[in-house]
């Protein structure tokens, strides 16, 4: 879905989620580091949340909580996990074990795959 800016831990309901927002603009989503427009549109967003909503919980996919575009932004509530994603280790520099990385990935998308 492009380059989402970090998550920012909350509460809500007690305990603590993620919280990624995506700047609009005229419709557009805005990319997060430059600030121009991307291919992406309100309804790209819209159509990325009903579909991470649709996913049953599996150990390599982040729960998807909620999602709402409100005020130019659309904001993205997952679960915290922690350790970050996988692009934050990236980005970062950090190691990654390619092998478990790509084994969690392939397993990731068959369990979406199976599910419709």
């Amino acid at each position: 879905m492009g380059r989402f800016g970090r998550c920012r831990v909350t509460t809500r309901g007690g305990r603590r989620v993620c919280c990624k927002t995506v700047r609009l603009r005229n419709g557009a989503v805005l990319d997060t580091h430059t600030g121009k427009a991307t291919p992406y549109t309100a309804d790209t967003l819209k159509r990325e949340g009903e579909a991470l909503s649709s996913v049953s919980p599996h150990p390599n996919i982040v729960l998807y909580l909620n999602d709402r575009i409100t005020r130019g932004r659309w904001y993205l509530y997952t679960e915290y996990v922690p350790a970050g994603d996988l692009m934050e280790h990236l980005l970062d520099g950090r190691p990654v074990d390619v092998s478990s990385c790509l084994w969690g990935l392939a397993a990731a998308l068959d369990h979406v795959r199976a599910r419709g």
